[in-house]
């Protein structure tokens, strides 16, 4: 297998995350569906689309040694996941602490009226959050 397929097929996933997570956006800020609704309904129906397509069937190829290592590497005795959470942590968090995005997001989080009434953009926000979620996922 061609390991330029495996960056074909990383893009389509960060793609199609990217668009669940504009759809979830827009269920909930233009719709006005409950942010718990609107994800867990359209988790529910890609997990029935997976279902469809693949016939209930697990499919299983063959995938190079370098795919595997970005799940199965160990450093320092910890899997390497341990170290993607980490940074991602990381990153998050001078976000959401250092940057006006993450003080508008706390703002809309603790009351979105009061974060309306004081000029923050709440659906430009929120909608972005979701997008960014679903990316990150």
């Amino acid at each position: 297998m061609d390991i330029q397929f495996l960056y074909y097929a990383l893009a389509i996933v960060l793609i199609l995350g990217t668009l669940t997570g504009a759809l979830n956006g827009l269920l909930v800020e233009v719709a006005r569906i409950d942010s718990f609704i609107a994800t867990l309904g359209t988790g529910t129906i890609l997990y029935a689309l997976a279902l469809w397509h693949t016939g209930g069937r697990q499919l299983v190829g063959a995938l190079p040694d370098a795919f595997y290592a970005l799940n199965g590497t160990f450093i320092c005795g910890l899997p390497i996941t341990a170290f993607y959470v980490l940074a991602l942590t990381l990153l998050l968090w001078v976000v959401l602490d250092y940057t006006p995005v993450g003080r508008y997001l706390y703002a809309i989080g603790a009351n979105q009226r009061a974060a309306e009434l004081n000029g923050i953009p709440t659906r430009k926000f929120v909608i972005g959050a979701f997008v960014a979620s679903g990316a990150l996922t």
